[in-house]
């Protein structure tokens, strides 16, 4: 259950004799119990924010139940920890959250608002490399990405940093993905034109182009060859 918020009700969620549930995202707020679990396993409520219930949540009986996950989503924000101490600036309260059977190892140190963005990917303009072989040369590029939420998105591209471009040109894919799963897709071209003596390849070109001074592409870029004129 995400997304969803409850106020002014006797139970803002009540989960009961139920299991493997995930409570996230949600805003419970006035409520007498915010959230309840009473004979249930191995549930999870994290990244929701609970603001002023009679009983923030309870955990009866039950077995499992986390209030919490790991480093970068963390737990959930409790508004009488408003103000907390967070002095390495992780986004978690210094103290961790307990109240009876509940226990919260990463409180948020500010109220969770939902990451739908996207992460910015950072993407070299388009590349060209003068090789003195034909057979093309290795290349490591550099792409990053920045995100709202996520400190460290990922980035993956393909063909990948070190990989041996041949001539001609290459489109490098690269996607980005944040802890949210939000994520971006981008490309840039990698151009290897072949140098050799006194002419160089100045540009693509199909079957027997010509492509630079005193020289013709024999064939394609992928299995041609270049010869002087």
């Amino acid at each position: 259950m995400s997304g969803n918020t409850s106020t002014g009700n006797v139970y803002g969620t009540l989960v009961n004799s139920s299991y493997s549930n995930v409570l996230k995202e949600n805003t419970l707020q006035g409520n007498t119990h915010g959230v309840r679990l009473t004979f249930s396993g191995s549930n999870s409520a994290y990244n929701n924010n609970f603001l002023g219930n009679t009983t923030q949540a309870s955990d009866v009986l039950g077995a499992g139940n986390a209030f919490y996950q790991p480093a970068p989503a963390g737990g959930n924000y409790w508004i009488e920890l408003s103000g907390c101490a967070d002095t390495d600036h992780n986004g978690f309260c210094d103290a961790p959250y307990s109240a009876g059977a509940v226990f919260d190892a990463f409180p948020l140190a500010q109220k969770f608002l939902p990451d739908h963005t996207a992460p910015v990917l950072h993407l070299p303009g388009e590349v060209i490399l003068g090789v003195s072989t034909p057979s093309g040369t290795v290349y490591n590029y550099i792409v990053d990405a920045t995100d709202d939420f996520d400190p460290s998105p990922s980035v993956s591209c393909a063909p990948g940093p070190g990989t041996l471009f041949p001539l001609g040109p290459t489109q490098i894919d690269c996607t980005a993905t944040d802890a949210a799963g939000n994520s971006r897709t981008g490309s840039f071209n990698v151009i290897v034109h072949y140098v050799g003596l006194d002419y160089a390849i100045l540009a693509a070109g199909p079957k027997g182009a010509d492509i630079g001074v005193g020289a013709v592409v024999e064939g394609d870029w992928s299995g041609g060859t270049v010869r002087s004129t």
